[in-house]
């Protein structure tokens, strides 16, 4: 070839590799679109999402297959094979196995009906939009976007399998035509109840004795269940009181029920117990209270009657042993038509506000007194008040240290002024009041607390009572006549009566003393006092003392006596018929109502103590060195008893004519069931021996005994057994009293009074006032009576006490409960 021929050939070519080039993309462009249609090795439409599911596998169960049962489908002709499984427990794995994706009767896990379970999908060609699942207890699918969701699987039995499956859908609405399954057993879990922290007291909190627990008719009893099935699986809650036999349960609905409120309790002791049930039918543990079995509670609950319509509030955990209560109690219960009620409420109020209002509306006045600011709960009742106050009823406040005004949210006080800041508000100091006809009221010792006055300008408030101007000169730091007591009533609602001078601080009150000392100057001891009808009062002492009043204590005479001998003893068989008896075998007799006294002949040289009188002519006499003496002839001859005791006998007497006992030294207590005839020997069951003074039997079969060293013994089975009851105190206890089965009263050395309100269960002092030791004591009702006593040293003298005057602080509460109350 030609170089020009080679060349006009090359050209030739390069047009046509330019032409093709020229065209190539087009081609390429149509071969793709070609491939794409033509390529076998891609799927056709759109491909569903994947579907994934998990959860963390415990207490691993593997499914085992019992049997394979073949039916042949009547339709079809095809064999059909039906698997029969049954579980078995394994050993638990780590906890971070994964079970992921199970399928039916895999390996999975034993777990409790709420379930948090995991879920995600992918989608090669797309993405994800949403999930639907169902279980099989379901009928429908249920749609959700999200991945992860907790369950209450609803088991009804013991254990049962459950499945769940999920599909995921994409973005083309496509379903996981295989969902994703989790085959989950399910044990059912117990369900628990628990009392609901705090709502029930711990003993710490409560007053003395703190293993009790002390309510009025209406108690709240508050509870938490839980399950680890979750707490929707509990559908029933079972209360019982004090028997848990198969009727005796209560049930409430679990989801409505989460307290219970008893009310109208019958008094006495009690024990309340709660369970729980779930769907399931499974019970929790019986819970109760009081539980023995918990050291940090009360081992037992009493629920006690409102007694009258006053209830006094003890919100002052610091007094003990309890002197402000004693003295509150003596003194409400001194004035007429008194009966009242009391609730000590220690270191806390009941959990349960519903229990403080109730408690409060069973009364219609309330006496509340306080400690010392931020150890007392008032604060945390004032609700409870204003409801009580906007029913009707009424409420008298006190505190040993009057608190801010904004702590006081019912009452309205302009402001409160500190009265004696750095200071004491001194005795003789008076309280004037703002209302004519009222006493004005003196304090009685120095009050070294602060006090406050207050102020206010809203209409319903009265100022009751106002301090004094201070003295000019004087050492007092107050201004003017503030107001230390005033009362607010709204219409339609109670009274309130708040007071800033605390009426009982430390072991003394502060306008007066429950028993008054009488006015009559008596220079001889004074060794016992009874009464001949409700108004004449008898006393007898040292050197042949007989002493009368004829109205009540107010006044008295001497009258004339036929010895100057000691006079030990003095009973009336009615208002006109008594004896005395004394030193030296003295036994005086009077038939004329005590204007005259006739010496008998008691044919012994003894000293006589105590006398029983059981008819006119029925008497028996106790006195030293094992003497007994009786008469069936009014005196006119006394017979000797023999007794196998030489022991000096300080008291006796009859229940009936034949039942009596006897007391005295060396811890001696004889009985005789003979009518006297013969005495046996009754052992205390004391390790050590008292010196026994006093006795007195109610008509059953509750009797008292008391002695030296504090000892008081109690029997309630007409003496065959004897406690001894515990009253913190040393002095020697002289004379028992019993007006009732419940209130009674002891005198002792020292002052010592001593009283009860729940039959001589437990004893409470009073503050009496004096110094001097107290022998004898008598009552014609409550609110009506005489102490009498004396010592050698350090001045020779008696003392007589009276409980009738009330003094300043009876006046001042009649006038609150009866004036400002019933206004």
């Amino acid at each position: 070839m030609s170089l020009l021929a080679g060349v006009q050939y090359s050209c030739q070519y390069n047009l046509l590799m330019y032409s093709i080039l020229k065209y190539l993309p087009v081609f390429l462009i149509l071969s793709c679109s070609v491939w794409e249609y033509e390529d076998p090795s891609l799927p056709y439409g759109n491909q569903p999402p994947e579907t994934y599911l998990s959860l963390i596998a415990s207490d691993t169960i593997y499914a085992i297959v019992d049997e394979i049962i073949f039916t042949v489908d009547p339709v079809s002709g095809e064999n059909i094979a039906d698997t029969v499984w049954h579980y078995e427990l394994e050993d638990i794995p780590y906890d971070s196995s994964i079970v992921s994706d199970t399928l039916p009767h895999a390996f999975t896990t034993i777990t409790t009906s709420k379930q948090e379970l995991h879920w995600w999908g992918e989608d090669l060609d797309g993405e994800v939009l949403g999930y639907k699942y169902r279980w099989n207890t379901d009928t429908s699918w249920t749609e959700t976007t999200d991945e992860t969701a907790v369950f209450f699987i609803p088991i009804t039995k013991e254990f049962d399998v459950f499945q769940f499956e999920i599909s995921a859908m994409d973005n083309n609405g496509i379903m996981d035509p295989s969902p994703s399954k989790l085959v989950l057993p399910i044990r059912n879990s117990f369900p628990e109840i628990s009392f609901k922290l705090e709502s029930n007291p711990d003993s710490e909190d409560l007053p003395e004795p703190n293993s009790v627990h002390v309510t009025f008719p209406t108690r709240t009893f508050i509870w938490d269940v839980t399950d680890l099935d979750g707490a929707e699986t509990i559908i029933s809650i079972f209360y019982a009181l004090d028997d848990t036999c198969e009727t005796c349960w209560i049930e409430l609905s679990a989801a409505a029920y989460s307290s219970i409120t008893l009310t109208e309790l019958i008094p006495g002791d009690h024990i309340f117990y709660l369970k729980a049930k779930d769907i399931a039918g499974a019970f929790s543990a019986t819970i109760q209270f009081p539980d023995e079995t918990n050291e940090d509670t009360p081992n037992t609950w009493i629920v006690k009657e409102p007694v009258g319509s006053t209830l006094i509030v003890d919100d002052f955990p610091q007094d003990t042993p309890n002197n402000a209560l004693d003295w509150y109690m003596g003194l409400i219960d001194s004035l007429e038509n008194s009966e009242f009620s009391f609730w000590e409420i220690g270191e806390k109020l009941p959990f349960s506000e519903t229990d403080v209002t109730s408690t409060l509306n069973y009364f219609e006045d309330v006496i509340w007194y306080a400690g010392y600011t931020g150890n007392y709960t008032y604060h945390e009742a004032e609700n409870s008040i204003q409801t009580f106050i906007e029913r009707g009823g009424n409420i008298f406040l006190n505190f040993t240290t009057f608190p801010d005004t904004s702590e006081i949210s019912w009452f309205p006080m302009d402001e409160s002024i500190t009265l004696n800041s750095g200071g004491d508000i001194h005795s003789t100091k008076m309280l004037i009041p703002q209302i004519m006809g009222v006493d004005t009221l003196v304090i009685g010792s120095p009050i070294s607390v602060e006090v406050k006055g207050f102020e206010s300008s809203s209409s319903g408030f009265n100022s009751l009572y106002q301090l004094q101007e201070p003295e000019p000169g004087g050492i007092d730091l107050w201004i003017g006549t503030p107001t230390v007591c005033g009362s607010y009533k709204k219409s339609n609602s109670g009274t309130a009566v708040a007071m800033s001078i605390p009426l009982f601080k430390g072991y003394a009150p502060v306008l007066d003393v429950e028993w008054a000392l009488s006015v009559y100057d008596v220079t001889s001891i004074l060794y016992a006092v009874t009464y001949s009808d409700e108004e004449t009062i008898w006393a007898v002492g040292e050197d042949g003392l007989i002493l009368r009043s004829l109205n009540g204590g107010t006044d008295w005479e001497i009258i004339s006596s036929p010895t100057i001998k000691d006079l030990r003893d003095i009973k009336f068989f009615n208002s006109n018929t008594g004896w005395i008896t004394g030193k030296t075998g003295t036994i005086l007799r009077t038939t004329d109502g005590g204007d005259n006294w006739i010496e008998q002949v008691s044919s012994t040289t003894r000293t006589l103590y105590a006398i029983d009188v059981l008819g006119e002519n029925n008497i028996w006499i106790a006195g030293k060195s094992g003497t007994i003496l009786h008469t069936i002839d009014g005196g006119e001859e006394w017979i000797q008893i023999e007794v196998e005791s030489n022991s000096r006998f300080e008291d006796i007497q009859f229940l009936d004519t034949m039942n009596g006992w006897c007391v005295g030294s060396n811890g001696t207590i004889l009985h005789t069931e003979s009518g006297g005839e013969s005495w046996l020997s009754v052992d205390s069951g004391l390790d050590e021996i008292p010196w026994f003074y006093g006795l007195f039997f109610n008509q059953s079969n509750t009797g008292w005994i008391v002695g030296s060293d504090g000892s008081i013994l109690k029997t309630s089975d007409s003496g065959e057994n004897w406690n001894m009851i515990t009253t913190g105190i040393g002095e020697t206890l002289y004379d028992i009293f019993f007006l009732n089965e419940d209130l009674g009263y002891v005198v002792g050395s020292g002052g010592k009074i001593l009283s009860t309100f729940d039959g001589g269960d437990t004893w409470n002092s009073i503050y009496s006032g004096v110094g001097e030791d107290l022998r004898s004591a008598a009552m014609v009702h409550s609110k009506k009576g005489m102490i009498v006593g004396g010592n050698t040293q350090p001045i020779h003298k008696g003392v007589m006490l009276n409980r009738s005057s009330g003094g300043n602080s009876g006046a001042f509460f009649n006038f609150i409960l009866h004036d400002v109350f019933n206004d």
